[in-house]
C-alpha cells in the first residue's frame, strides 16, 4: 500500500463500528464481493455501492458518508477526478482509492487529488479492513497508510 497521510478524523455517524461507507466500482462482482465483506466487518446497512462517480454524486449532497472507497478506472468520471470533486465539497470525508494498475503514477495522481489512501486491489484482502479502521479512527493523529 502506498504511504499517504490520513488527517485527524471525525466520523459523521460517530460510530466506528457502524460507519457509513460508500464503495464505487463499476465491476458488479468486485463491488458486491467487497460490499458483502464490509457488511460483515462493520454493519449490514452501513455500506452502499455505486457503479460510477456520477451515481455517487446523486446521493453525496444528501447523505455524506464517513468514508468513500473508489476505483481509479470508472466509466464517465474517473476515480481521481471524482476524489478531487468530493474533497472540494466535503474536505473531511476520507477517500481510499483502489486500483488494479501497477503504475506508481496512479498513486501520485491520487495524492494530488486529495485522496487519503491508495491501495492496489491485489492487497485488498490483507490491507483493506486495517486501512479503513485507521482512516476512521476518531481523535488519532495523522497516520500513515
Amino acid at each position: 500500500m502506498m504511504p499517504l497521510a490520513v488527517p485527524e478524523r471525525r466520523t459523521m455517524s460517530m460510530n466506528i463500528s457502524r460507519p457509513l461507507i460508500y464503495l464505487v466500482d463499476d465491476h458488479p462482482i468486485v463491488r458486491q464481493t467487497i460490499l458483502d465483506w464490509l457488511r460483515v466487518e462493520f454493519s449490514v446497512g452501513s455500506c452502499r455501492g455505486y457503479a460510477s462517480a456520477e451515481e455517487l454524486f446523486e446521493v453525496l449532497p444528501v447523505n455524506a458518508p464517513d468514508l468513500v472507497i473508489m476505483d481509479v478506472s470508472l466509466p464517465g468520471m474517473n476515480g481521481i477526478d471524482a476524489a478531487r470533486q468530493i474533497k472540494a465539497m466535503h474536505p473531511l470525508i476520507p477517500i481510499l482509492i483502489l486500483t488494479i494498475h501497477e503504475n506508481p503514477q496512479y498513486a501520485r495522481d491520487a495524492i494530488a487529488s486529495g485522496a487519503d489512501g491508495f491501495l492496489r486491489k491485489d492487497r485488498v484482502y490483507s490491507d483493506l479492513i486495517p486501512a479503513i479502521r485507521r482512516m476512521l479512527a476518531p481523535g488519532l493523529p495523522a497516520a500513515r497508510l
